[in-house]
């Protein structure tokens, strides 16, 4: 029994506490080794994992492809300035495809920025409890601020009585 109460971050088929304590069991908890001890038919994880080899090469190549498309940098030249590099693609999650950055449309754009916040604010949680990101996490805090500044409706100004 584990002095540690785990949580899932998504929804699993089996209680987290459960596979918390079974990692912290293994002698190796790396990919692998979770993977090996897994494969038991007894073993608490055996039903988070796919085992049928064929469907689980199909998952292992669309990560793969996803990893490919992320990958990818298109390069920005403005002007006679230094070019940048950005993401060539972003989701359009309307469509499940995914776009040009530079093609983006704006509300396209503004989901991304959206997808950008929550991660960054999915960073901060995992985070919190590491020294050596209390900068990052305080700089993510003031752009937090700073775009629901931005974001939050204005206030109508009254009409003056006459």
């Amino acid at each position: 029994m584990s002095n540690n109460i785990f949580s899932w971050s998504k929804q699993h088929p089996v209680e987290a506490q459960l596979i918390g304590e079974w990692i912290e069991s293994l002698n190796d908890n790396s990919g692998q080794g979770m993977v090996d001890a897994a494969a038991d038919v007894l073993s608490p994880a055996h039903e988070l994992f796919e085992w049928d080899e064929t469907k689980a090469a199909g998952k292992y190549r669309l990560r793969q492809a996803a990893e490919i498309r992320s990958s990818l940098r298109i390069e920005v030249r403005q002007s006679a300035k230094k070019p940048t590099h950005i993401p060539a693609y972003i989701a359009a999650t309307d469509r499940g495809q995914y776009v040009l950055t530079i093609e983006a449309s704006a509300e396209e754009l503004t989901d991304a920025e959206q997808r950008f916040l929550s991660q960054i604010n999915s960073f901060r949680q995992k985070w919190a409890g590491l020294k050596l990101a209390e900068t990052v996490i305080e700089a993510i805090d003031e752009v937090r601020r700073s775009t629901s500044r931005r974001t939050a409706p204005k206030k109508k100004k009254r009409a003056a009585k006459r």
